[in-house]
């Protein structure tokens, strides 16, 4: 999983956070629930799929999973607390949220599948 390229991984993870907390502080004040659903259902594709793998492995990589817990944990307090972000609790915005959710979830899990078969391979 994070082998020779677990610093890049994390950089990206981090970069990827980054910019959702950015998009995030633009759409703050804004009240459209569409594109809150979006951000939100990809945020906990990200991390649930995220818990899900790291759990797995964690006792071969425990040090990656520090890093990217700590990144997960400042990302969902910075959205929560700071900007006062919630995933929205109205139709079209949750339909949207959950939605996104299954399809990144799917994509992730399916990448996670094609590691593990890579791994075993060689």
């Amino acid at each position: 999983m994070y082998s020779k390229y677990g610093w890049l991984l994390i950089s990206v993870r981090a970069v990827f956070y980054i910019s959702v907390v950015v998009f995030f502080m633009f759409i703050s004040k804004s009240t459209n629930e569409t594109v809150r659903g979006i951000g939100g259902g990809i945020i906990m594709a990200d991390i649930i799929t995220w818990l899900g793998r790291s759990m797995i492995k964690m006792d071969k990589y425990l040090a990656e999973f520090a890093w990217e817990a700590v990144i997960n944990i400042v990302t969902v307090v910075v959205l929560v607390c700071v900007f006062g972000i919630s995933f929205p609790t109205q139709g079209e915005g949750m339909a949207m949220g959950f939605m996104v959710f299954l399809v990144a979830s799917g994509i992730k899990v399916f990448w996670y599948v094609a590691q593990e078969i890579a791994e075993e391979d060689g």
